[in-house]
C-alpha cells in the first residue's frame, strides 16, 4: 500500500526526522534499524540486533601522554581498516576532526610506500556569500600533508535550486535545501574513489557519556568520586552534565 504514515510525517514536519528508527513515510513499509538484521527461516521472520557501540569501563593510565598514544593507535586502526589500497577521498573541512583523519590516512599510505595521488581532499566553503575561510584552512592542511584538494564555492547556490532538474528519485521526503549541491559534489568524488572518509560523528561518540559513568560509579560504590566529578561539574558550569 502507498498509504502514508502520518506519525512519521508529523515528526518530519516538526523535527526533520522521525525518532522511531523503524518507521518510514509509508505506513506498511518498515525500515531496518542500524545494527540490526532481518532473519528469514522456517519459523518465520524475526528482527535481531547484531551490533552496538559498547560503553566500556573508564580507562585509567599513569601518564596523560599514554591516553594520547592509545587514542592515536585506535584511530590509526580504525582508518586503516577503512582505507582501501586504491585510495580514498577525504571530506576535509580544515577543522580538527577531518584534518586528523586525513593526516592519519596520509601517514598510513606513506608507511606502505603507496604511490602519490591515492588520497584526495574535497572541501566546501560559502564564498562569495561571506568571508568563509573553510577552504583556506583546508588548503593549508592539504598542502602540509602533500595531498591535492578541490574546493567548491557554494555561496552562489540558493536553497532548493536545481531540485526540478535532479534525475535522482528520492524514496522519502528530504529536508535538504541543498540536495542538488550534494549531488553535484558527489559526482566528481565518485569518479576519484569509491570510499570517502570524513570527520563526522566524533562528537556523538565522545560526548554524552555521563549517564553510563554515573551508573559505573554507583555500581562500584564510589560515592566520593561521584560527588567530586558531578558536583565539580555542577559548580564549574552551573548546570547538570549532559547525561546522554
Amino acid at each position: 500500500s502507498d498509504e502514508l504514515d502520518y506519525g512519521y510525517l508529523g515528526d518530519f514536519l516538526l523535527a526533520s526526522w522521525c525518532a522511531d528508527a523503524g518507521r518510514t513515510v509509508y505506513r506498511e513499509v518498515r525500515r531496518l534499524p542500524a545494527g540490526h538484521e532481518l532473519v528469514f527461516s522456517g519459523d518465520g521472520v524475526r528482527l535481531e540486533r547484531f551490533d552496538e557501540l559498547p560503553i566500556e569501563e573508564p580507562l585509567h593510565l599513569k601518564r596523560s601522554e599514554d591516553y594520547v598514544e592509545q587514542y592515536r593507535a585506535i584511530l590509526a586502526k580504525a582508518v586503516r581498516e577503512r582505507l582501501p589500497k586504491s585510495g580514498a577521498v577525504v571530506f576535509l573541512s580544515g577543522g580538527l576532526d577531518s584534518s586528523t583523519v586525513a593526516a592519519t590516512a596520509a601517514n598510513i599510505l606513506k608507511e606502505h610506500d603507496a604511490p602519490a595521488g591515492l588520497l584526495h581532499a574535497h572541501t566546501l566553503d560559502c564564498q562569495p556569500l561571506f568571508d568563509d575561510r573553510e577552504g583556506e584552512y583546508a588548503a593549508k592542511v592539504a598542502k602540509h600533508l602533500g595531498i591535492p584538494v578541490q574546493i567548491m564555492h557554494t555561496g552562489y547556490c540558493t536553497p532548493f535550486s536545481g531540485w526540478d532538474s535532479l534525475e535522482l528519485p528520492l524514496p522519502e521526503p528530504r529536508n535538504d535545501p541543498f540536495l542538488a549541491l550534494r549531488v553535484q559534489r558527489y559526482e566528481p568524488v565518485a569518479r576519484q574513489a569509491r570510499i570517502v572518509l570524513s570527520g563526522d560523528g566524533g562528537d556523538d561518540i565522545l560526548g554524552g557519556k555521563a549517564w553510563p559513568y554515573l551508573l559505573y560509579l554507583l555500581g562500584q560504590f564510589r560515592i566520593g568520586t561521584l560527588l567530586g566529578s558531578f558536583g565539580g561539574y555542577l559548580l564549574r558550569n552551573r548546570k547538570v552534565p549532559p547525561l546522554g
